[in-house]
């Protein structure tokens, strides 16, 4: 029987016994290419490979290791649902246990409001605050699926086979579709080679939609399974060309039974978040590659001969770091190919300037160049890396401004956060994927391209980061751009009214409660975003159950003591960065933060210690922090040794020129009495920021002592 030839069909009008609700394989075709989703690309193979290993999951029991294998088909909030055969559970008891790609295990249970009758199909629902890519399915709700694959069409299968570890992926083509059901819903005959525990993944076309899931290997070894659900058989000549195939459920099951399934659940905005959303998804676009993307915005453009225009995207320069084909996706969903080595890159900041023409006329993004305020509400807008590659989903979030010159010293994990043109720190929550997407202010103008996450061992302690749309304008001579292609304005926006400062606080302050069942980088990383948006008790909460997994997590105790500084519980902080430093001794960062609390106690000899041992740990990693010498030089200064804090302000200077430690050397050179240099070290930090009030005030005062009143009183 094995010897046997595969024999695919072409149509089945002429093999089953009951055929009249089967078109014609032409009819198949037409149909098939009528309803292709605009703008839908067929993936390449490895592609395919990626996104369906990354929704397949194990299924077992917490008391056998056979099993079967499921598909991830929905995330709402922490809450995964995933797709199985029935028969995978058998009659084993709950709880089940799903093991995910990335190895990690979570209790399930059965969804029991959703019933397949005698079809083999069951829901499972587990809770991961981890992110996971889940299916995609064709337009189910409008069309039969059989019109989704022709016969000979080619499919792709995975799972986890029984005496394996890693997931099986594999190459075949539809056999055969049957006019109706075989018994458990069977119905999708392929050649696809399916092995004992790859019941229950993914069967996906070229599209990566899901169109059934594995169910039954060819050839099998008892009963016989060529049952149709009305209790007709096949013919035996049918039989025999049904039996080299594996068997598949198809998905329109799940469509007929439970169609709530099949739309992920979408973020629900209103009042200016709504319109910024808006304005967003109409300049900005996706980038694609091989592994991962990353996001964009349509900054210019000019007419070329005809009607062709050529558009210029801006991104981060990192999204686009190898020597590899890219792939814009615009807002109407057309691709535009991105050949390796036509991006313009900046030699000094993270960004890439990518061009492609159309005749289509695309919105262009409007830059807003003005100086930004501390605490100014924001918006980022991009895709996020979990979602899958056909139907990704965008994300807009709000949060608000943090002030450079502050942010570099005070807010910024440590100073080389803000390197590369990043001068924006915001406390956005942003995703792998948003990079290089918009940053707008209240009134949908560019202000900033999004690039990074303050990271401390793969844990996101800290900011959001950016690079701002004045550094982008400064160098925009490089890339070609003339700037009548470009849409500047300068004027700041009103700060917003009560009802819409509402909204932003509501999406803002809107954070996903964990589960019981996640881990201690979770809880780090859900603290962190409550840490962001001040809510500063839970934080405290959500580092501590951190601390319950690991009581020797470093990062968990710097966190907490990030949390109870915020409070102005010094005592606390001291105690948290003492534990952190006392488990990872080169964390500079925590020992930086220990002198910080030391010193808001004025234990300033305990503070002198801990910036010292920063800056000993920081260069034993090439990693020379100015903010650390400016913090010894303020420490030196309380501690009345004026002569070494002067040689700490000097070294931060030379480090890295910035304001205070300017203005902190100017005023020790004004208290001695040395004008020149006091009026040296103003002139610098006004140069720096033209609008630092205390640099004037300071040289107001210099000139004052030196007699020149004129001056003194244009400074007042």
């Amino acid at each position: 029987m094995k010897n046997r030839p595969l024999f695919i069909l072409a149509c089945l009008s002429s093999l089953l016994l009951i055929s009249p609700m089967l078109s014609g394989c032409d009819q198949v075709n037409t149909f098939v290419q009528q309803f292709q989703p605009a703008g839908l690309p067929e993936l390449k193979e490895y592609q395919l490979k990626e996104f369906a290993e990354s929704i397949t999951v194990r299924v077992t029991t917490t008391k056998s290791k056979s099993g079967g294998s499921g598909t991830l088909i929905r995330k709402d909030g922490s809450r995964y649902t995933l797709l199985t055969n029935a028969h995978v559970l058998g009659n084993k008891e709950a709880p089940y246990r799903i093991e995910t790609l990335d190895k990690k295990t979570y209790s399930a249970s059965v969804v029991e409001s959703v019933k397949f009758s005698d079809n083999d199909l069951v829901l499972l629902e587990f809770v991961s605050d981890s992110n996971y890519a889940t299916a995609n399915f064709p337009n189910l709700t409008k069309i039969n699926a059989s019109k989704y694959f022709n016969i000979g069409e080619k499919v792709y299968a995975t799972g986890f086979c029984f005496d394996e570890k890693k997931v099986n992926f594999t190459t075949g083509t539809v056999g055969i579709f049957l006019p109706k059901n075989l018994q458990n819903g069977y119905r999708i005959g392929y050649t696809n080679a399916i092995k004992k525990g790859m019941s229950g993944g993914p069967i996906l076309n070229h599209f990566g939609e899901l169109i059934g899931l594995n169910g039954r290997h060819s050839y099998p070894l008892f009963g016989d399974p060529f049952v149709f659900q009305d209790g007709t058989r096949p013919s035996e000549t049918e039989r025999e060309k049904m039996l080299p195939l594996s068997w598949g459920v198809p998905v329109e099951i799940l469509a007929q039974t439970a169609s709530q399934f099949l739309n992920p659940p979408s973020q629900t905005l209103t009042g200016l978040p709504s319109e910024i959303a808006t304005k967003a998804k109409q300049i900005a676009v996706r980038i694609e590659r091989k592994v991962g993307g990353g996001s964009g915005v349509i900054i210019a453009s000019h007419k070329e001969n005809g009607n062709k225009y050529t558009y210029y995207v801006l991104t981060a320069a990192h999204v686009v770091e190898t020597e590899q084909d890219y792939t814009i996706i615009t807002p109407d969903n057309k691709r535009y190919t991105i050949k390796p080595g036509t991006e313009k890159k900046s030699a000094s900041s993270d960004i890439a300037l990518l061009s492609f023409t159309s005749d289509v006329n695309y919105s262009v993004a409007t830059l807003g160049n003005y100086e930004l305020k501390d605490n100014s509400y924001i918006f980022v807008f991009g895709w996020p890396i979990s979602n899958n590659y056909t139907k990704p989903i965008s994300l807009l979030t709000t949060g608000w401004f943090l002030s450079p010159t502050k942010a570099q010293i005070y807010d910024a994990k440590d100073v080389f956060s803000l390197q590369d043109g990043y001068e924006l720190a915001y406390s956005n929550m942003t995703q792998g994927g948003m990079s290089g997407g918009p940053v707008f202010d209240t009134q949908g103008r560019v202000i900033g391209i999004h690039g990074q996450i303050e990271t401390q061992d793969g844990v996101n302690i800290g900011y959001s980061l950016g690079i701002p749309s004045k550094k982008i304008l400064s160098l925009i001579d490089n890339f070609g751009i003339q700037k009548e292609w470009l849409r500047v304005e300068t004027s700041a926006p009103p700060f917003p009214e009560k009802e819409e400062v509402d909204n932003i606080l509501q999406i803002s302050l809107t954070i996903a409660k964990l589960s019981n069942q996640a881990k201690e980088e979770d809880w780090i990383n859900y603290g962190n975003q409550l840490w962001r948006f001040g809510k500063y008790s839970d934080a405290i909460d959500a580092f501590n159950k951190a601390l319950d997994l690991n009581p020797k997590s470093s990062l968990a105790w710097y966190a907490a003591g990030l949390a109870v500084y915020a409070q102005d519980n010094y005592v606390d902080a001291v105690r948290c960065f003492r534990n952190a430093v006392e488990i990872k001794p080169d964390f500079y960062a925590a020992w930086r933060k220990k002198g910080d609390a030391h010193d808001s106690l004025k234990q300033y000899e305990f503070a002198l210690n801990a910036y010292e041992r920063a800056i000993e740990e920081s260069e034993k990693q090439n990693q020379k922090d100015f903010a650390l010498y400016w913090r010894k030089g303020v420490t030196l200064k309380d501690l009345k040794r004026d002569p070494e804090a002067i040689i700490a302000y000097t070294k931060s200077i030379e480090i890295q020129p910035h304001l205070y430690p300017y203005i902190n050397r100017g005023n020790f050179y004004s208290d001695k009495g040395d004008n020149d240099n006091a009026l040296k070290d103003y002139n610098e930090a006004i140069k720096l920021d033209p609008k630092f009030a205390y640099a004037y005030n300071g040289r107001g005062n210099v000139y004052s002592d030196k007699g020149d009143n004129d001056n003194a009183f244009k400074e007042s």
